[in-house]
């Protein structure tokens, strides 16, 4: 009999918008939705072994993204293009590529990636030659502006944040990417300037947030609910991941396609 690995993709950095006072309740409705919807069930340690790729020999185009491939390949993308660029097998376990975020230099990858033991890592990936190292327990992570620190959330037992049937209790830690030395921050706050809005039949709307002032604005509507968020490098454009496993980025007008098939993207 096979074992079931349920890969969950917890406590988003960055996927909710700042609430406080009369917000409140949709805050907790939201945390709870995005969580039911975003567990997976993947085959626990029964796929077969695929080739490790060998890089893409030089960094990510601007114009390009990373996408997390449901059969757990990281590949380099272009909108609107079918063609695709192996750059490595990160696992051998089906939606096994929790998130992704892609250096300033476009050089290294950071992936969330689930293994055949069900155990979720944070694992560096040259982007040029292939090369993969894991780094740290952990399932979800951002990287800072200037690629020196990555913030990665932990939970405290299991290092995952696969949980059975409530939401787990993460910890933030700043991970320094020089020294290897973490801290840890504490339970992460909600603040992010663009969230989804509702939850979780039919379209759904993500919303833009001026957390100076409080005040809401539509960002864009979008086909399912949100299972990852993330700015683009030097654009006010937001990459972000359905629940129908479809990637897509929109700088506030209609959301256009990058690629389907895929559990997270940066770019």
């Amino acid at each position: 009999m096979t074992s079931q690995c349920f890969f969950a993709e917890p406590c988003r950095i960055g996927n909710f918008l700042q609430t406080s006072g009369r917000r409140r309740s949709r805050r907790r409705r939201l945390w709870v939705c995005v969580v039911a919807q975003a567990l997976v069930v993947s085959g626990c340690g029964a796929a077969s072994r695929r080739p490790v790729e060998r890089g893409i020999g030089a960094a990510v185009a601007r114009d390009a993204f990373i996408v997390g491939a449901i059969d757990g390949r990281l590949l380099e993308v272009r909108a609107g293009r079918q063609e695709a660029v192996p750059i490595a097998t990160l696992t051998n376990e089906r939606f096994g590529i929790l998130d992704l975020d892609l250096s300033p230099d476009r050089r290294t990858a950071y992936a969330a990636v689930g293994d055949r033991d069900c155990q979720v890592s944070i694992v560096r990936v040259d982007v040029v030659t292939g090369s993969t190292r894991r780094l740290a327990a952990g399932s979800a992570l951002a990287l800072s502006p200037e690629g020196s620190r990555l913030a990665i959330l932990r939970e405290p037992r299991t290092g995952g944040c696969s949980q059975e049937g409530r939401y787990p209790q993460c910890e933030l830690v700043i991970r320094d990417l020089a020294t290897s030395r973490e801290r840890v921050v504490g339970v992460p706050v909600v603040s992010a300037v663009v969230g989804l809005g509702d939850c979780c039949i039919g379209l759904q709307h993500l919303l833009a947030e001026d957390l100076a002032s409080g005040a809401e604005r539509p960002f864009a509507e979008i086909e399912a609910p949100s299972q990852t968020l993330r700015r683009r490098q030097g654009t006010s454009q937001i990459v972000f991941v359905t629940a129908l496993r479809r990637a897509w980025f929109s700088d506030g007008g209609p959301p256009m396609l990058v690629r389907s098939g895929v559990t997270a993207a940066a770019g």
